[in-house]
């Protein structure tokens, strides 16, 4: 605020106001999100048809509350609800090659003999295994820009290293709840890098660049999670019994 910074629209069209508008009632509403939960979870759909069905549902039980402005006075229920889909249709196709592009990066990093040899050297690192918990999942989120890749790639690297019975000159000083716990973390910390899909995404559709609004997503999703991982791991070489 010191610095004159403050909130506007600029040249995206502002939200339009229906405040005055009947809405659904807020359990009819959570219905969309029921289905998709129990088609994936325990139905065990593919995720895509699971998340179309929840589609289906809110259009059936709340299409007559879609409002969507700038179409003339007069459009029945079924445009309204077209010029939504469209709208929502042409801005998914962006985010999807956005994403596409990428994972792919990320993958092919991954794959690399390098990014192998470089996991495998963090485990040796001169200091205490939590930190090299720490350290490791923020590189390899980092890399990837994807903390279940990140994840994936790493913890296996980790257990067998650090637990009793490890590679790692200090094995056996933590379990696998400290380790679990401290990588949950640290994965959510070094995700949102500049080059991160959902902050691409965001900064397109603001239609901001990285100089004018990425600062401040990278202080609240990058280094605060990071003190939280560090905090925790510091926690646990206080007190290990903790875990």
């Amino acid at each position: 605020m010191r610095k004159g910074a403050h909130f506007e629209y600029g040249d995206i069209p502002s939200v339009p106001e229906f405040d005055g508008d009947k809405k659904p009632n807020f359990f009819i509403a959570l219905l969309p999100m029921i289905v998709v939960f129990i088609l994936f979870a325990f139905v065990k759909l593919d995720i895509s048809i699971a998340l179309s069905a929840g589609i289906i549902v809110a259009l059936v039980l709340m299409g007559r509350f879609v409002k969507y402005a700038g179409l003339p006075e007069g459009t029945k229920r079924g445009g309204k609800i077209l010029a939504t889909v469209n709208e929502g249709a042409m801005t998914s196709a962006g985010a999807l090659f956005n994403i596409s592009v990428i994972s792919g990066f990320a993958a092919v990093v991954a794959a690399t003999t390098a990014f192998q040899t470089m996991a495998g050297s963090i485990v040796n690192l001169p200091i205490h295994p939590i930190l090299i918990v720490v350290v490791a999942i923020v590189i390899l989120v980092a890399l990837t820009s994807s903390p279940p890749a990140g994840m994936t790639i790493i913890l296996p690297i980790l257990a067998s290293a650090l637990l009793a019975g490890g590679s790692a000159t200090n094995a056996g000083i933590l379990t696998p709840e400290m380790i679990h716990r401290v990588a949950t973390i640290a994965s959510v910390s070094f995700e949102t890098l500049p080059f991160n899909g959902m902050i691409v995404i965001i900064l397109s559709m603001t239609k901001l660049s990285h100089k004018e609004g990425y600062m401040p997503m990278f202080l609240i999703s990058c280094i605060l999670p990071l003190i939280a991982a560090i905090v925790a791991a510091l926690m646990y070489i206080v007190a290990p019994s903790l875990s």
